[in-house]
């Protein structure tokens, strides 16, 4: 057994990267000041394994009494890890799990937390079930050896006496403790240990099964705690922080719009959006578990023969020969997108040279490209099996040979269920389609599933770490074959407006309202670089921001100008900048628009300034804000000059109200919009009159759907009167009738 475990040899095939060396220090900093735990959060692929193994190996040159337990929630990942420890410290780790044992003299143990479970008490029934036959003293005894006692001493296998004398042995075994059995028990709480918490967004302290454990190793005050993740968030929105992980050492996410970031820095590859639209599908009513969709409801809806074609050849259509994993909501489903791909080969027009998916059955027997030419079997580029599905339930070593497989090249779409959420590493993944909707509570999930995708290529993974600058980094990345990660999600079905989107990820820190603007721009356009919509979306609310404060310092100046000039020439006049709006005329004319046009369109979001409408005019400016046109374009439209309006959005009492009542109004534009959010909270009844006014008056569909987005904002898609509601305006408004 290797003695010092930090001689510089064993490290030399790891140089930590600069933010990984930075994690290393700031940690044991955190603990030497007091700090029991500290948490690592880093992005997918950007290296939590060897940074814990750096940690470790520092932990234990620092005295003979020092231990290292890293503690994973899954069998695969135990073994993962263990072998990381073998690669990075060159040391043989024990491993604590099933019929795996770790022994005393281990200095390094990975353990599975299920493993370390504290067993089950004794049942009450069990309990006098045992006194029957004179057994009183139980010792350590748990329910299940309790059980298996039971059906000897009934089958008269065993006697009393012989009962009583292997409680009495089990009572000296390592794992008792008092009257409690726990594997655990075996580590001696006296050395001071380093808890390693591997996907630390697992482990929190309320759970029966980390709660136990901490209990045990904090009887020394001198173990501490390492916490590794890329998704910090859990979706029952449960701190990891306040008890187990109080102070940070890392935060190092794939994208920031401030802060350091993986692929600002070159150390990950960008996103390119691109999504699927399916018809006719309808998830408003379905149930939800832990905040996110029901993976079974979503397989049924989701899998139906005509829904899945719809979801896999626009897949086939986008991906080209990226390497694909694909993520479906259940196991049949996952199996069902393997055999619609298997039934498919690729072939190239000889005309127009498009390439394309085809059912390998109709090639030299009707396929044709969209230019009209028939294909034939000398066109085919690409057949055989592409696609394999593996599930949760798939035995381990069938699971190796498919993960081996895909990542060798044998075959180009790996589709999954229940797997490769966390932990799972093949650095030439430059595809990932979410096939499932999965909400914001839940963005956590979403983060991992497409962070397998965001690692380098493999084949310059070993040039990046000897690159010093970022901008070389980048250089490398762009020329490489895998220059960016394509994202294909879900979009344009009923009932997805709260989910988690790719933007979602990339947008940490940046509000609401900027978050879904990069949404709509990426959703407009058909896709596109997630960090150049995030731009767009932030520059076009600066630049809206910035044109609000200049028309308003433009109307005080010129109110300002209109009292000086009043004063010098003896006028009485009582001046507020606050004053400032339309210009009405004296006239009585009847075409004019009414003050009652006026305040409407105020609370549409546009504030009409030195200028005098019609009642027409008002009207169709009215009619295209509900319709959820732009200030900027309605007003155009109308023949509005810009600096005869002001945008208008909630006042400062319904901003103070709503922060109070802890009511979200970061999605409201207008004061309109805001009075119905806050209607929605405060009363329900009046939302509702409010939103089939809404509905009865939409005279467009574009009308109608904005109402719909309203009311999805609200967090009210749910309710059936207005969705009934809804649907049957839809109806009249394709009928053309109008009531």
């Amino acid at each position: 057994m290797q003695t010092n475990l930090f001689e510089p040899p064993k490290l030399v095939r790891f140089t930590p990267r600069d933010y990984q060396q930075s994690a290393h220090d700031k940690a044991f900093q955190r603990w030497d000041d007091g700090e029991r735990g500290v948490l690592v959060r880093l992005f997918t692929g950007g290296g939590k394994t060897p940074i814990a193994c750096l940690i470790a190996g520092t932990w234990l040159a620092r005295g003979d009494d020092h231990r290292v337990m890293v503690i994973s929630y899954e069998k695969q990942l135990v073994w993962q890890f263990a072998q990381e420890v073998r690669d990075f410290l060159g040391i043989e780790p024990g491993i604590e799990m099933e019929k795996e044992r770790a022994i005393g003299t281990d200095k390094i143990v990975v353990a599975s937390r299920a493993s370390l479970l504290l067993a089950q008490k004794v049942a009450d029934h069990q309990r006098e079930q045992l006194a029957e036959h004179g057994i009183t003293e139980l010792g350590p005894l748990w329910k299940s050896r309790a059980d298996s006692f039971l059906k000897m001493l009934s089958k008269q296998r065993a006697t009393p006496e012989q009962i009583r004398d292997q409680i009495e042995l089990l009572s000296h075994e390592p794992e008792a403790h008092e009257d409690n059995w726990s594997r655990l028990h075996r580590f001696d709480p006296e050395y001071k240990w380093l808890l390693v918490f591997d996907e630390a967004h697992r482990h929190v302290r309320k759970l029966r099964s980390v709660g136990y454990l901490t209990d045990w190793f904090w009887k020394n005050p001198d173990t501490k705690q390492l916490g590794l993740t890329a998704t910090p968030k859990r979706a029952d929105r449960v701190s990891i922080g306040s008890v187990m992980f109080p102070a940070i050492a890392a935060d190092y996410p794939l994208f920031h719009h401030k802060q350091p970031c993986a692929v600002k820095e070159g150390y990950a590859v960008p996103y390119i959006q691109r999504y699927i639209s399916v018809e006719g599908v309808d998830f408003k009513s379905l149930n939800k578990i832990a905040g996110d969709f029901d993976e079974g409801e979503l397989e049924r809806v989701l899998g139906a023969e005509k829904t899945l074609a719809s979801l896999c050849q626009p897949l086939l259509d986008m991906v080209g020969d990226r390497k694909t994993l694909i993520f479906s909501p259940g196991v049949e489903m996952a199996a069902n997108v393997a055999r619609f791909i298997n039934a498919r080969c690729q072939a190239v027009c000889p005309e127009c040279q498009s390439q394309g998916w085809y059912p390998r059955l109709l090639i030299g027997d009707g396929a044709q490209c969209e230019c009209g030419t028939l294909l034939a079997p000398e066109n085919i580029t690409k057949d055989g099996e592409q696609a394999r599905s593996i599930h949760g339930g798939t035995h381990l070593s069938d699971r190796k040979d498919v993960y081996d497989g895909h990542q060798k090249g044998e075959f180009q779409f790996l589709s999954v269920c229940g797997l490769c959420r966390e932990g799972y590493n093949d650095p030439d993944i430059s595809c990932v389609a979410v096939f499932r909707p999965i909400s914001k509570a839940a963005s956590s999930l979403a983060e991992q599933l497409k962070g397998r995708g965001c690692r380098p290529a493999r084949a310059i993974i070993l040039a990046l770490c000897l690159l010093k600058t970022a901008a070389e980094r980048l250089s490398l990345i762009a020329e490489s074959e895998k220059p960016d990660c394509l994202i294909i999600d879900l979009v344009g079905i009923t009932g997805l407006d709260d989910c988690a989107s790719t933007a979602l990820i990339y947008a940490e820190g940046l509000e609401d309202g900027i978050i879904d603007r990069a949404q709509e721009i990426l959703e407009e356009e058909e896709g596109g670089d997630v960090e150049e919509a995030l731009e767009r979306a932030e520059r076009e609310d600066a630049e809206e921001k910035e044109k609000i404060k200049q028309q308003r310092l433009e109307a005080e100046r010129m109110a300002k100008e209109e009292f000086e000039r009043r004063a010098k020439a003896n006028a009485d006049v009582d001046y507020s900048v606050h004053d400032v709006g339309h210009s009405r005329s004296n006239s009585g004319d009847p075409r004019e628009a009414t003050d009652g046009q006026y305040k409407f369109l105020e609370s549409l979001g546009v504030k009409i300034v030195g200028y005098v409408l019609t009642k027409k005019q008002a009207g169709r400016l009215i009619d295209k804000l509900l319709s959820g046109e732009t200030p900027e374009h309605a007003t155009n439209e109308t023949g509005i000059d810009s600096e005869n309006w002001e945008a208008q959005g909630p006042s400062g009492k319904q901003v103070r109200f709503a922060a109070w009542k802890r009511i979200n109004i970061s999605w409201c534009r207008t004061k309109a919009d805001a009075t119905l959010a806050i209607s929605a909270s405060m009363n329900p009844s009046e939302f509702r009159e409010k939103m089939t006014k809404m509905m009865q008056d939409a005279k467009t569909d574009a009308a109608l759907t904005a109402a719909g987005k309203k009311l999805a904002k609200c967090g009210k898609a749910n309710d059936p009167g207005l969705v009934a509601l809804g649907r049957r305006r839809r109806n009249e408004l394709s009928q053309g009738e109008d009531f």
